[in-house]
C-alpha cells in the first residue's frame, strides 16, 4: 500500500520547483545588492552584480542594469565600456532608461569636445 504510482498529470517532480522558484526571486536580491553596493560607492563590486544582471530574461532587468553597470563605468573613469552600454540602451532600450541613456551618451560626448 505504501507504493506510489508515478503521476502522469504532473509535470515536474515536485522537488524541482523550489529550485525554480528560487532561481526567479534571486535576480531581485541582485538588484538590491548592487543597487546597495553603488549607493556605497563599491563601483566595482556593483558592476559585478550588475553584469550578472544584463543577461536577465526580463527586459526591464536588463535595462535598468546595463544603465546602472554604465554609470559604475563611468564612475571608475572607463568612459568606452560606459558609451558601448549607453549606445546599445539607445538603440534597442524604451521608455526611461533610453532616455536617460541618450542624456549621458550626450553629456560624455559634450565632455570629449
Amino acid at each position: 500500500a505504501l507504493m506510489t504510482t508515478p503521476n502522469p498529470n504532473k509535470e515536474f517532480p515536485s522537488d524541482i520547483q523550489p529550485e525554480h522558484k528560487k532561481a526567479a526571486a534571486a535576480p531581485m536580491e541582485t538588484e538590491k545588492r548592487a543597487d546597495e553596493l553603488y549607493k556605497e560607492e563599491h563601483y566595482s563590486k556593483a558592476l559585478i552584480a550588475y553584469k550578472k544582471l544584463i543577461t536577465s530574461s526580463d527586459a526591464e532587468t536588463s535595462q535598468y542594469a546595463k544603465l546602472m553597470a554604465a554609470q559604475c563605468y563611468l564612475n571608475l573613469g572607463q568612459k568606452q565600456n560606459a558609451q558601448k552600454l549607453l549606445s546599445e540602451l539607445v538603440e534597442n532600450g524604451h521608455g526611461s532608461e533610453k532616455r536617460e541613456a541618450k542624456r549621458l551618451l550626450n553629456k560624455l560626448e559634450k565632455a570629449e569636445d
